[in-house]
């Protein structure tokens, strides 16, 4: 008896954690939910290879959700559905490398956008762990034989480099390397360098600064927004907003305290966004009717970019060479505050937002034309009587395409 009362708290804590697991895991069991996909117009296959991905909201869980037209897979934030490393919180692609070239993908991370694939290969960009490389790697995929190039970084001052976006056309690929000296002075710039290698004949081919310090005033953010590279183009957007300094005191009452030397609305006004021609080494400012959107894209010679106004919200595109403004779509559904996703593919773009907390709009618009090519909706369906309508959110966070 003495021996249970020396260990009473002991056993009330495992006796609750334990009543706490089951009651949550009898919540999991009973508040089951489905999404259903349904088209309402056009035809499936152009989006066969789309995959919607977000969050689910319960009173009990959040959950992650990935949908396609044929397949919906859930997980919870414990818990990961799929196995052999497989998960619904990587992009598609990666899963499908990961199944097929396991020892490819050891150790490698798991941003889609360092890699390229094509019949034959897939090439994947980093930095080494000393940051005095860039790093290349390829995979045969019929041999599977690896093949690694290194690339010194000799002009680049800095102490914390990276990789922020890569393009591969025609055997050429685009990098965009960051560089930001994190042991210097408080508001330090980041610098821009873009990269090209012939992966033909694995050469260097360019080493060039496109941003450095010089180029920005020292309380300038300055960060890439999107790009885009073809034959005959090669442009890169970026984003600029000033980061007032700081100033950092001790009070009256003895606290450490830091304070803007101007206040967020003067923040705000001074955002801009700005392209980098690299072919013909030219700035073009972008108007600041356009930078107060979202979800900015760049596509050939235009500028794609949500516009919200109180009554509705527009998908419109700026013809960069012409400065002309083209609504192509007009939104319907709730502005729950969660925003709107675009994407786009092959002179087609989708788009997904919001109609209620239960259902997701998807629409794919023909850019040339502004046609709608493909309508349908993502819904909550086989909801348990456990769980009220009202108790649900569904949230969208992300379109890839699988291939």
């Amino acid at each position: 008896m003495k021996h249970i009362k020396k260990y009473w708290g002991l056993w009330a804590i495992i006796i609750t954690s334990t009543i706490a697991i089951v009651i949550y895991y009898v919540h999991m069991e009973t508040s089951k939910i489905n999404l259903e996909w349904k088209t309402v117009s056009g035809e499936e296959k152009i989006v066969e290879d789309l995959s919607v991905k977000g969050h689910l909201f319960t009173p009990y869980q959040e959950d992650y959700f990935s949908s396609t037209p044929n397949n919906f897979e859930r997980s919870s934030q414990e818990n990961v559905l799929l196995s052999n490393g497989l998960s619904i919180y990587q992009h598609e692609r990666l899963n499908r490398f990961i199944d097929e070239y396991q020892s490819f993908m050891r150790g490698k991370s798991m941003d889609d956008s360092l890699y390229h694939e094509t019949d034959e290969k897939i090439i994947y960009t980093s930095v080494d762990d000393e940051e005095e490389n860039l790093l290349i790697e390829l995979l045969d995929k019929q041999t599977k034989e690896v093949y690694k190039f290194e690339y010194p970084f000799e002009n680049i001052e800095g102490s914390y480099i990276s990789v922020n976006s890569t393009e591969y056309v025609e055997d050429e690929l685009y990098i965009i390397i960051s560089s930001l000296d994190i042991n210097g002075e408080a508001g330090e710039n980041y610098e821009y360098y873009l990269y090209t290698i012939d992966m033909k004949n694995n050469q260097l081919v360019e080493e060039r600064k496109i941003i450095g310090k010089e180029d920005q005033e020292k309380t300038d953010i300055i960060q890439l927004i999107d790009d885009t590279f073809t034959e005959n183009q090669k442009v890169v957007m970026f984003e600029k907003y000033n980061s007032p300094e700081l100033i950092s005191y001790t009070n009256e009452n003895g606290e450490y305290v830091s304070e803007r030397l101007m206040d967020d609305s003067d923040v705000e006004d001074v955002r801009q966004l700005f392209l980098l021609d690299l072919i013909n080494n030219e700035k073009i400012e972008i108007p600041n009717t356009i930078a107060l959107g979202s979800n900015h894209i760049i596509r050939n010679q235009f500028v794609y970019y949500l516009r919200e106004e109180a009554e509705a919200r527009y998908i419109e595109q700026y013809n960069i060479n012409k400065q002309e403004i083209d609504t192509i779509a007009t939104l319907n559904g709730e502005d729950t505050g969660y925003g709107t996703l675009l994407q786009e593919k092959n002179g087609y773009m989708y788009i997904a937002n919001l109609n209620s907390n239960l259902e997701i709009n998807l629409e794919v618009i023909n850019i040339e034309n502004g046609d709608s090519s493909y309508k349908g909706h993502i819904v909550v369906s086989e909801l348990s009587e456990q769980l009220l309508k009202e108790q649900i959110q569904i949230m969208p966070q992300e379109l890839e395409f699988r291939y």
